[in-house]
């Protein structure tokens, strides 16, 4: 979860805030209501699901 550590400590509470949770509602669709920097991880997590699904990618491990 290091970047759930990272976005609290660099964007919560700063001016970036704002814009941080208004680009990350234009992106995740399923972000709802919820304003909190778990809830864009987990709808990034969902909306990296549902890419994957739909366009049939592979894991990409890095190599």
């Amino acid at each position: 979860m290091r970047r759930i550590e990272w976005w609290q400590r660099a964007i919560i509470n700063t001016e970036r805030e704002a814009q941080f949770f208004s680009e990350a509602e234009a992106a995740l669709p399923l972000l709802g209501e919820s304003r909190t920097v778990d809830s864009v991880f987990e709808s990034m997590l969902q909306q990296r699901l549902r890419l994957k699904t739909n366009l049939q990618l592979a894991e990409w491990l890095g190599v």
